[in-house]
């Protein structure tokens, strides 16, 4: 009973600390950004002192900045090394698949169970290149901070009282409930629960956070430029109503998926599990 209590406990601090870097991180860009496209939007100041913040932010998390009581265990949360060229080969292929699929899911969920569009700033009135500047900062400062919370923070704590697969389900159901400032449309948390599945399947096995990174800003960029800016225009089908361009985007969506496990499978071949420490973080090493 009381391993159970303890396991409780820790997934909960879990939750609570992932969602407290996530709303440091993304709270700081989102302030600055809104002063900034307000204020002055011809001079892309924020994205300029987001310099300054993200590598202060990660180096507080990393335990390489900041006080050194607790560094250790804080730099075993944010395993940051490099990783072989195969495994990122292959964490590349399965994200870009995975990616790809879970866009083409969430356009057909928009065009068959209608849900209220992501909001999107009104950069209409803002010179390109501060659009320009923004957007980089955006899909740099998402995927850092949280990355550091769910499969950084998150994961590393959960994975000392529940096993890897556990861990991994309840930091992705943790990452999608992070994203109820979106509404709470189930076929929205599905796609961020599959996404977070896929980025921490991927830190899990590269035994580091770089590569799901890397892959949570191509996604964001994918989504930020291809996707939500479309979604209040999606025409509204039926299954009876559908015509042949839905169902070959249907079958695109599965065939990627697909491709996508076998990636992950391929993934897994190249990668081996080290001795398991909960206390180094993911645990896991490339091959």
């Amino acid at each position: 009973m009381s391993a159970t209590l303890n396991a409780m406990k820790t997934i909960a601090i879990a939750a609570v600390a992932a969602l407290a870097i996530t709303a440091v991180g993304q709270g700081v860009w989102g302030a600055l950004a809104f002063v900034n496209a307000k204020v002055s939007p011809a001079i892309p100041w924020a994205p300029a002192v987001m310099l300054v913040v993200l590598p202060l932010l990660l180096g507080v998390l990393s335990g390489r900045v900041g006080p050194k009581a607790g560094a250790a265990e804080r730099r075993a949360m944010l395993p940051l090394k490099a990783v072989s060229s195969k495994v990122w080969a292959w964490s590349l292929i399965s994200g870009a698949f995975g990616l790809a699929g879970v866009a083409l899911l969430w356009i057909t969920f928009g065009e068959l169970l209608p849900a209220a569009p992501n909001a999107m700033p009104d950069v209409s009135h803002m010179p390109r290149w501060t659009v320009l500047a923004f957007l980089v900062t955006s899909i740099v400062a998402a995927p850092l901070t949280e990355e550091c919370a769910f499969r950084g923070y998150a994961m590393g704590m959960i994975r000392k009282v529940a096993p890897d697969g556990w861990a991994l389900v309840l930091v992705s159901l943790m990452f999608a409930a992070a994203h109820l400032t979106q509404g709470f449309y189930l076929t929205k948390l599905t796609v961020y629960f599959l996404v977070g599945l896929g980025l921490g399947f991927t830190a899990l096995r590269a035994g580091s956070l770089v590569p799901a990174m890397v892959l949570h800003s191509i996604g964001d960029l994918v989504f930020f430029t291809l996707v939500w800016p479309n979604d209040a225009h999606r025409q509204h089908v039926t299954l009876a109503t559908a015509d042949q361009t839905f169902w070959l985007q249907v079958a695109a969506m599965v065939a990627l998926q697909a491709l996508a496990v076998a990636a992950y499978v391929r993934l897994a071949a190249v990668t081996r599990t080290a001795a398991k420490d909960p206390s180094t973080g993911l645990g896991l090493a490339a091959a």
